[in-house]
C-alpha cells in the first residue's frame, strides 16, 4: 500500500493531478497501515480534500476522552497544515509551537505556511530562512521552502535576494522535473522582474511558464498566468481603456475559479493603475490583512510616487449595489435603528467582525470558530452547534434592535445578508495603525516594567482583541516585548 501512496506522491509532484486524484479515491482506507496516515493525510490535503486529511488524523491529534492512542509530532504536523487549508490558522500555529523545530524541521516550514496564508510574509521569511538552514530538513522540502522564499522576497521588495533564489533553482534539474514546481519559480521570477519593470525578461519568463503546459486548454485556462499578462501590459503601456476591458473580461472568466484573492488582487492593480478610490478602499477597509495593506500603500506610492490618502471611514452596502441613509458600524456595533451596541471582545463583536472584515471571502465554520471564540480548537461533534446558538444570539440581536441583518450560513460558510438595504460603516482605527515605538510608549505609561495581559494591552490600545494578539507579536519579533508565560492565560512584558 505504501508504493501506491509513494506513485500517488509522484504524480502530484509532476502535476499530474486528475490521475492522482484517481488512484487515491480507488484506494482501500482499511488496508493502510498507521504509519502511512500521515502520507495518506498529507495526499488528500494536497489534492485539495483537507477535510479527509483532518479525519484521518483527529483521532490522535484530538482524541476522545475513551482514546488513550497519543498523537506522533508528524501527525500533529500535518493535522495543523490540514488546519491552515481550511482557515483555522490560529489554532493550527498553536499545535505547531508545541514541536520542537530542532528535532522536528517541518514545524518551521509549517509555521511559514501558516504566516503566508495570512499575508505575513515577514514572518514567514524568518521561518523559511530557519528551515532552509536545518542539517535534517529533506532537499525536496527544501527546494519546497525555498519556492516560498522567492515569493517573500517578491512580496517584501527584495529584489536581489530573489534573483539569488531564482539563479539557484532555475536550472536544479531536479525543479524541472517537478512541473509545479518548475511552473511556480519562473511566474515568481516573472513577478520580481515585472516590479523591476525588466520587460523584455519578464516577457521571455511569462513565456516560459507558457512551455509547460502541455495541454493548450489547460493554459488557457491558467487565469493567474493570464492575470500576470496583463498586469504586465498595464506596466508596460499605462492604462488603457482596452486593459479596463481586458481586466473586465479576465475577472468574468475567472468567477468560475471563486480565487478570493485573485479578485482581491485584480481589484488592488485595477485601483492603483486607474486610480479608482473605489477600488482602493474596497480592497484596503476589505482586507484582514495588515501585510496586504501595507503592500496596497507601498505599490500605490511606487507607481505614483504620491502617498494614497485614506478616509477615516469607509461604507459599503447591503445588499450590494443598493445606498441607504440606515447604519451600522461594524466594531461597535452602533446603528442609526437603536441606541444599542455590541459590548467590546463579546462573543457577538467578535462573531460579526469576522463576518465584515473581508469582503472577498465568507469565513467556513473552521474560521470562524477559529477566531471568534478564544482558546477553542475545532470539534466535528460540539463546534458546529456552539456556532449556531452563537449566529442565533446574533440575530436576536439584531431583530431585537430592528436592525435587517442576518447572519447566514450555506455549506459550512459563513456571511450578513440584508433583508432591506442598510449602510455598513468601518472606521479607520488609528489606534490600530500606529507606530511601534508609539505603542510601546502607550504600554509604558500603563504598565512601565511589570507584567501585563493581552487584555490589558487591548484596553489600553482601544483595540480589538484580534489586533491586541497581532501586536503583541509584532512587539515580540521586533524583540520590544517578551512573552513571560505562554498558553491561555499569557503574560508579556516590555524589553529594556
Amino acid at each position: 500500500m505504501r508504493e501506491k501512496l509513494i506513485e500517488i506522491d509522484n504524480l502530484i509532484k509532476k502535476a499530474q493531478i486528475s490521475e492522482a486524484s484517481n488512484l487515491l479515491e480507488r484506494l482501500d482506507f482499511d488496508k493502510i497501515q498507521r504509519n502511512d496516515y500521515v502520507l495518506y493525510a498529507n495526499l488528500h490535503r494536497r489534492l485539495g480534500n483537507p477535510s479527509i486529511a483532518l479525519k484521518t488524523l483527529r483521532p490522535f491529534v484530538r482524541p476522545s476522552a475513551r482514546n488513550q492512542q497519543v498523537a506522533t509530532p508528524d501527525e500533529i504536523l500535518e493535522y495543523s497544515m490540514a488546519l491552515i487549508k481550511l482557515g483555522a490558522i490560529i489554532e493550527a500555529k498553536k499545535l505547531i509551537e508545541k514541536i520542537s523545530a530542532e528535532s522536528h524541521p517541518l514545524a518551521s516550514l509549517y509555521l511559514a505556511f501558516g504566516e503566508i496564508s495570512s499575508w505575513n510574509y515577514k514572518s514567514a521569511r524568518t521561518h523559511l530562512e530557519h528551515f532552509c538552514q536545518h542539517p535534517k530538513a529533506e532537499p525536496y522540502y527544501i527546494k519546497t521552502a525555498k519556492i516560498n522564499l522567492l515569493s517573500c522576497y517578491s512580496f517584501l521588495d527584495e529584489p536581489n535576494n530573489a534573483r539569488k533564489i531564482f539563479d539557484e533553482l532555475k536550472n536544479n534539474p531536479e525543479v524541472k522535473n517537478y512541473t509545479l514546481m518548475y511552473r511556480h519559480v519562473l511566474l515568481l521570477a516573472a513577478q520580481v522582474s515585472l516590479f523591476e519593470r525588466k520587460w523584455s525578461e519578464t516577457n521571455s519568463l511569462i513565456s516560459k511558464v507558457k512551455d509547460t503546459y502541455k495541454d493548450s486548454d489547460q493554459k488557457s485556462k491558467n487565469y493567474i498566468l493570464a492575470k500576470w499578462e496583463l498586469i504586465l501590459k498595464l506596466y508596460m503601456n499605462g492604462p488603457t481603456n482596452e486593459s479596463l476591458a481586458d481586466l473586465n473580461e479576465l475577472r468574468l472568466k475567472a468567477s468560475s475559479m471563486n480565487s478570493p484573492e485573485f479578485n482581491r488582487d485584480l481589484d488592488m492593480y485595477e485601483g492603483i493603475f486607474f486610480k479608482d478610490d473605489s477600488k482602493l478602499f474596497r480592497v484596503y477597509f476589505g482586507t484582514p490583512y495588515e501585510s496586504y495593506k501595507e503592500k496596497l500603500i507601498n505599490t500605490y506610492k511606487y507607481f505614483h510616487t504620491t502617498k494614497l490618502e485614506l478616509p477615516n471611514e469607509f461604507h459599503y452596502y447591503l445588499p450590494e449595489g443598493e445606498t441607504s441613509d440606515a447604519w451600522i458600524e461594524i466594531g461597535s456595533g452602533k446603528n442609526s435603528y437603536s441606541k444599542s451596541f455590541l459590548k467590546k471582545d463579546s462573543i457577538n463583536q467578535r462573531i460579526l467582525n469576522v463576518l465584515s472584515s473581508d469582503l472577498y471571502k465568507n469565513p467556513n465554520i473552521y474560521q470562524l470558530n477559529d477566531e471568534a471564540f478564544d482558546e477553542s480548537y475545532f470539534n466535528p461533534v460540539s463546534t458546529p452547534n456552539k456556532v449556531k446558538q452563537s449566529i442565533f444570539r446574533l440575530n436576536s440581536w439584531f431583530d431585537t434592535n430592528s436592525i435587517p441583518l442576518a447572519a447566514t450560513s450555506s455549506n459550512q460558510f459563513y456571511s450578513l445578508k440584508s433583508k432591506t438595504p442598510i449602510q455598513i460603516r468601518v472606521l479607520l482605527n488609528d489606534s490600530e495603525n500606529l507606530e511601534l515605538d508609539v505603542i510601546c510608549k502607550k504600554l509604558f505609561t500603563a504598565v512601565a516594567r511589570n507584567e501585563f495581559s493581552s487584555l490589558q494591552a487591548m484596553e489600553t490600545l482601544g483595540v480589538s482583541r484580534r489586533t491586541a494578539t497581532r501586536i503583541l507579536k509584532q512587539l515580540i519579533h521586533e524583540k520590544k516585548a517578551l512573552q513571560t508565560v505562554k498558553g491561555p492565560r499569557s503574560k508579556y512584558i516590555l524589553a529594556d
